[in-house]
């Protein structure tokens, strides 16, 4: 298989390992407070809640990128400022 079909697969088994993580969070955080509360039924009243689904996209294409060695720009990286530490020599 060549590589460029590697990164399709490889960003969607990320994508699924932190969408579970947040549903079994979820299931754990709810546990307690509703005794008889199954993981099926968790999954079932949060499996599209935009606020899993888009950390687990944020996760996946933040640890995509590491395992590809891309790197996202994130807070003031954005702003392309000069700072003291992009002008040191590491000769």
């Amino acid at each position: 298989m060549e590589e460029l079909h590697l990164v399709p697969t490889g960003f969607t088994l990320c994508w699924i390992a932190y969408y579970l993580r947040g549903i079994i969070r979820l299931h754990r955080t709810l546990r307690p407070s509703a005794r008889g509360n199954t993981f099926w039924e968790t999954w079932l009243r949060f499996w599209l809640s935009p606020a899993i689904l888009k950390d687990a996209f944020r996760c996946a294409m933040i640890s995509f990128s590491v395992f590809l060695g891309i790197e996202i720009a994130r807070g003031h990286n954005v702003e392309r400022e000069v700072d003291e530490d992009s002008e040191i020599d590491h000769f």
